[in-house]
């Protein structure tokens, strides 16, 4: 089968506000966060336990118990995200208008690239990569790539031209060294690098530490181009990081996809001074 992803999450989004418990704000430009520290109950001054966060945006400041790091290549560039290895990705898909040769396809098809069938008289052709570019402005020349590329793997299916291009559109994922997203918790990166430091000269040794991590911040990002599979499952692994819930997968699985993995890997490799 085969889904709308722009309708899809819009669903998403009107069935969460329907509870009433969510609320969104778009256009908003986060420029900075910064944790707040708890104040002792009896003599309400501010201790050195840490607690909620301070959202410093262009449109005020938000003060939340809890932040959860969801955006996409946009958001790599936060001061808490820069941390990571995530890179951006740019991508094209060109949108191609419908004909009585193509309009019965009724699933997609998948070569080096994809197509898929018509919504609203229009298919999704696609889709570039280009590695560590930010422009999001579309061009003829992925255009002719998208089309080149069809054709040169579904030959005669479809005989489109650039006047078929009814739109266009570039974005960029947001991607990580071993093409897994990330989800759960911030780690403290100085903390690990404390407590794990035997790993640059033992790879095998065994560890019984818990994880330090940054607390009440999380992070899910990291889909790059398979996104509308891999969510789901990581809003699942959140939701029992936030609510104490059975988590969905199991332990070997819950670290091949946490953020402190690529920590760790460094760390064995010696890359930290």
């Amino acid at each position: 089968g085969w889904i709308a992803p722009q309708d899809l999450v819009k669903q998403l989004f009107k069935g969460a506000e329907t509870t009433g418990r969510l609320r969104i704000k778009t256009n908003v430009k986060v420029n900075q966060l910064s944790q707040l520290y708890a104040e002792d109950e009896k003599t309400k001054h501010e201790t050195n336990k840490r607690g909620g966060w301070e959202i410093h945006t262009d449109q005020g400041t938000f003060k939340e118990s809890v932040v959860v790091l969801a955006g996409g290549a946009e958001a790599i560039n936060l001061d808490m995200l820069e941390q990571l290895p995530l890179t951006s990705t740019r991508g094209q898909v060109t949108s191609m208008r419908t004909h009585e040769e193509i309009s019965p396809l009724s699933t997609v098809i998948c070569h080096k690239g994809y197509l898929t069938p018509q919504h609203k008289n229009i298919h999704c052709i696609g889709a570039t990569f280009e590695k560590d570019s930010i422009n999001i402005e579309p061009t003829a020349e992925d255009d002719d790539f998208n089309l080149n590329m069809l054709d040169k793997c579904l030959p005669e299916l479809v005989s489109w031209s650039k006047n078929d291009i009814a739109t266009s559109k570039a974005r960029l994922r947001c991607m990580t060294p071993d093409h897994l997203p990330i989800v759960g918790p911030m780690p403290d990166i100085e903390a690990h690098k404390r407590d794990y430091a035997h790993l640059s000269k033992d790879k095998n040794w065994r560890y019984n530490q818990l994880p330090k991590v940054i607390p009440n911040m999380y992070v899910m990002t990291g889909f790059g181009a398979r996104g509308l599979c891999t969510a789901p499952l990581a809003a699942d692994i959140l939701l029992a990081d936030l609510c104490g819930t059975p988590y969905p997968v199991d332990n070997k699985r819950l670290f091949s996809l946490a953020a402190n993995r690529f920590v760790i890997r460094d760390i064995t490799r010696r890359q930290f001074d």
